[in-house]
């Protein structure tokens, strides 16, 4: 009985606060502090199709990378409204990418296939979460054409709050 109390509590306090930080997500020692108004640190990572992605090929459009997990259930409810917000803003550029958290190909795929329409990278041993600064999941960074990070938003977003966010990254 005990077990399940502190279970719900877990669960509640989570729901509360978003799926929160991550431990052991802190910046190693020498790493770039990914910050508002700083150019956006390179990286590589192969995508569940086997494509190779680059964060410096996408210069010059807009960048959304989205940090995320299907045990995070503000993670989940927000992709229905991303995938609407990635069709508005994909012909002005926009390249919507999702990292998800150490989870198997399998269980990214089962709750992604059809649904969403972006690229989905797993980050399998926490160097994405921990080059990019990874505070908790949802995350959000926006990134300009010329590769600067315009915001970041720990938390799952509003739709007005994704417009806001894409207004400052999609303009010419």
């Amino acid at each position: 009985m005990v077990a399940i109390k502190r279970s719900l509590l877990l669960l509640a306090g989570l729901l509360l606060v978003g799926c929160g930080p991550l431990s052991g997500s802190g910046t190693p020692a020498g790493t770039a502090h990914v910050a508002v108004g700083a150019r956006a640190p390179d990286f590589q990572a192969v995508d569940l199709d086997g494509q190779r992605v680059q964060l410096a090929a996408w210069r010059g459009h807009p960048v959304w990378i989205n940090f995320w997990a299907t045990w995070c259930p503000p993670c989940k409810a927000e992709m229905p409204l991303m995938e609407q917000k990635y069709q508005q803003y994909r012909a002005q550029g926009l390249i919507l990418v999702g990292i998800n958290l150490q989870e198997s190909p399998a269980t990214v795929r089962a709750w992604t296939a059809g649904k969403f329409h972006w690229s989905f990278v797993i980050d399998t041993d926490g160097k994405l979460a921990n080059l990019l600064n990874l505070e908790g999941v949802p995350s959000h960074l926006f990134i300009d054409r010329a590769g600067v990070v315009q915001r970041i938003q720990v938390g799952d977003l509003t739709a007005a709050e994704m417009d806001a966010c894409l207004a400052q990254i999609v303009q010419p």
